[in-house]
């Protein structure tokens, strides 16, 4: 059985100081939610990581991928350039990084490239590792395409991998809508209402999640228990 959140692999880094940044970067980013404050403080936490030791691979892929959701929040300093110029750093110091695949699908994506895109995802996805990113940014990139069938698939996997993440299940529910499964659609949004009830009470001020879970309530109506 999978666990609840990918722990991070031992030994990425020779660094204490960088591999405490980077533990502390990803806790932030893997439980804060989609929370902007929790993303910024992830994206210190990489920068202070990669500071401590500029050969961090790992790091320098989870900063990618923070940036992706940020950039996906719309948050104006974020930039596809940036997000592929951390992803291709974090491959040349570690070929076949799946994180930094995913990073690197999403600037495609951003950038208008879909085929590209389309590549980098698929590359993600062959290393068979068990990453998050990997499966929800490439959902969501099947999502907008409009290839419902196999956006499902991957943000159920996502969704597997991150038991903390809400946002998987919110494009789950409209997969599942677009394809007229109304009884797994139902399913996906009384999950996701669950995730940004446990967010939110965690964190009261995760405007995000609160606007998340209005949502989702009221597609459920009365069938929200």
């Amino acid at each position: 059985q999978e666990p609840a959140v990918r722990e991070p692999e031992a030994q990425l880094t020779t660094s204490m100081e960088a591999h405490q940044f980077y533990l502390m970067g990803r806790s932030f980013l893997i439980s804060g939610g989609w929370g902007k404050r929790a993303l910024e403080v992830a994206r210190q936490m990489f920068v202070k990581a990669i500071e401590a030791d500029p050969d961090f691979a790992h790091a320098y892929a989870a900063l990618a991928s923070c940036d992706c959701k940020r950039l996906l929040m719309e948050v104006e300093s974020v930039s596809f350039q940036t997000i592929a110029a951390y992803s291709e750093r974090a491959l040349a110091l570690q070929p076949g990084l799946c994180e930094a695949y995913a990073a690197k699908g999403m600037a495609h994506y951003a950038a208008g490239e879909r085929a590209e895109a389309d590549a980098a995802f698929e590359q993600a996805i062959a290393t068979g590792q068990p990453c998050f990113e990997a499966h929800f940014f490439y959902g969501r990139h099947c999502l907008v395409e409009g290839r419902h069938e196999q956006a499902a698939l991957l943000l159920e996997r996502a969704a597997e991998l991150n038991q903390h993440d809400y946002g998987a299940l919110g494009l789950l529910d409209d997969c599942y809508r677009h394809l007229q499964r109304d009884d797994e659609a139902r399913t996906a949004a009384r999950r996701c209402v669950e995730r940004v009830t446990a967010e939110v009470t965690a964190h009261p001020d995760n405007a995000s999640a609160l606007a998340f879970g209005a949502i989702m309530a009221a597609e459920l109506g009365d069938d929200i228990t």
